[in-house]
């Protein structure tokens, strides 16, 4: 049961996105952030998820690396930016739909089989999987919401949804990529 509302913004992509990788919650090696858009490289509506990893040099990093970043069966393409830092590429296409309903802050509208893995990803994390379930399933969650904002349960129900929509500035990361010295021809 939601206890006290949840008032801060959290990106979207990293709560109902990120999961759709597969790669295990709780590793010692997790993204900075994640995000929908890279500027000059792809937008909101391209289903590319683009996770941010600080790159380190010890061996239990290059093991998840090349287990769940680069070995992922959706990983699409790499870019290094400043300051060690990585910017994994992943092509949700599988997921247009689910991805198109985030985008359009429609959580409650997700596949089962969306709401499966989402879920699942947060099972160990009782206080997160609470709030991530009631934005998911807020048929169950509209009393307690409604009692905390001081509204009615049919004003909510009427709203449909009970987390707010991303809000595509944070959802887009805006770094210079460095030149890994690959020379390209173009026509002249």
């Amino acid at each position: 049961m939601i206890k006290k509302l949840y008032n801060d913004y959290f990106q979207k992509s990293k709560v109902f996105l990120y999961p759709f990788l597969l790669v295990p919650k709780g590793s010692s090696v997790s993204p900075i952030n994640t995000y929908t858009s890279l500027e000059g490289y792809c937008i909101h509506s391209d289903t590319k998820l683009v996770c941010q990893y600080h790159i380190r040099d010890d061996n239990t990093y290059k093991v998840f690396e090349k287990r769940h970043l680069l070995g992922n069966q959706f990983f699409h393409e790499f870019f290094e930016a400043p300051d060690n830092i990585g910017l994994y590429i992943f092509d949700l296409q599988d997921f247009k739909s689910d991805w198109d309903k985030v985008i359009d802050g429609k959580y409650s509208q997700l596949s089962k089989e969306a709401k499966s893995i989402i879920l699942t990803y947060y099972l160990n994390s009782k206080s997160n999987y609470t709030y991530v379930d009631s934005y998911l399933n807020p048929e169950d969650h509209f009393e307690s919401y409604a009692k905390l904002l001081g509204c009615s349960p049919k004003l909510l129900k009427s709203v449909g949804e009970l987390c707010n929509k991303p809000d595509f500035t944070k959802e887009t990361i805006t770094v210079s990529i460095k030149d890994l010295g690959f020379v390209v021809d173009l026509p002249q």
